[in-house]
């Protein structure tokens, strides 16, 4: 075994990085510089891995790919990872590894035995892995899952891990979290469900209250919102009132005409009487006032009547009527 510290590590990867002119070069296309660098680093990692510092081999092994694309170096972060006991990591090496296997085969034979190195291991693996499916129920947008410890992208589809005990947990955006965990068995695949409360519902927007349709305008003529007819009604009130009152000063002008005329004597009346005859008089002007008031009234309300009922004959006239015959819908009415 090679001897080695965390500084030697250190200069490794360095010179990796310095001599790397693209990441990830294929096998077949890399230069001698980035063989020579990616194969150092390689060394390295070699050692720590012999040495059970598997993380740390795990980053050396990946610096070393990061140079030269060598399934090798795959190969070996695979079985660092089965050897950490973090299967979900292990099983995505494992399948990456055997792609790039199988493609660097086809152009340097060499790279068979590692391709059907690493399907052994896999078939091996096998044996002791279960798979998890995933489901949430009102999971926010971004919601992020990880299963044993492992984030997961696509969760939808099974994912492998150790047979045995494992936790899943869910978390949103926001910090919310849902876990739980399930017994898993080699060989079959387990099924969990993680429930998030679900979003308060949007209150109901009311519909628009609707505004009342105005009342449909009046058939019959009217002053100041009041039909004719009923101005009718008053102006007859004030001409019977007009009536009235001659008829009431009349009969007390006829008193006192009356009284007068029987205390004067050819004409001549004593002086305390003149009284009576100016009174008398004022019952005649007010009597007369009366009448002439109860004449108008009369008049005024007897036409206003009369026009109010011509206005409302006439309004039912001109409103427009429909009727339906055969084959035909007809309109009638004036305008």
């Amino acid at each position: 075994m090679r001897l080695f510290s965390s500084s030697s590590v250190a200069v490794a990867l360095l010179l990796c990085a310095g001599a790397a002119l693209a990441a990830g070069t294929p096998v077949d296309l890399a230069s001698k510089e980035q063989l020579e660098a990616a194969q150092k680093t390689y060394a390295v990692a070699d050692d720590l891995f012999d040495a059970k510092r598997y993380k740390e081999a795990i980053t050396a092994f990946r610096a070393s790919h990061d140079i030269v694309a060598s399934p090798n170096s795959r190969l070996m972060i695979a079985r660092s990872y089965v050897e950490l006991g973090r299967i979900t990591e292990a099983w995505r090496e494992y399948q990456a590894g055997l792609a790039e296997a199988a493609e660097s085969a086809t152009r340097k034979k060499k790279y068979a035995k590692t391709r059907d190195a690493i399907q052994a291991e896999i078939d091996d693996l096998e044996q002791k892995i279960a798979r998890v499916t995933v489901s949430l129920e009102n999971a926010p947008p971004g919601t992020k899952v990880s299963v044993g410890g492992v984030d997961i992208r696509d969760w939808t589809a099974p994912v492998v891990v150790a047979a045995g005990q494992v936790e899943i947990v869910a978390t949103a955006p926001g910090g919310d979290e849902r876990r739980n965990s399930v017994t898993t068995t080699a060989g079959q695949t387990e099924n969990l469900t993680l429930t998030f409360e679900a979003p308060e519902a949007a209150e109901p927007v009311p519909p628009p209250v609707a505004e009342p349709e105005p009342a449909p305008p009046s058939a019959e003529l009217t002053t100041s919102g009041i039909p004719l007819r009923t101005w009718g009604y008053v102006a007859g009130g004030v001409g019977i009132a007009g009536f009235a009152t001659f008829g009431a000063f009349g009969a007390l002008n006829n008193s006192k005409f009356d009284d007068v005329e029987k205390r004067c004597t050819n004409d001549v009346c004593p002086e305390d009487v003149r009284s009576d005859v100016d009174t008398g008089k004022r019952y005649q002007l007010l009597a007369n006032i009366g009448l002439g008031i109860g004449v108008v009234g009369i008049g005024v309300g007897t036409a206003l009547f009369v026009i109010g009922g011509k206005e409302k004959s006439t309004a039912r006239q001109r409103r427009p009527t429909v009727s339906i015959g055969p084959g035909s819908v007809r309109v009638s009415g004036s305008f």
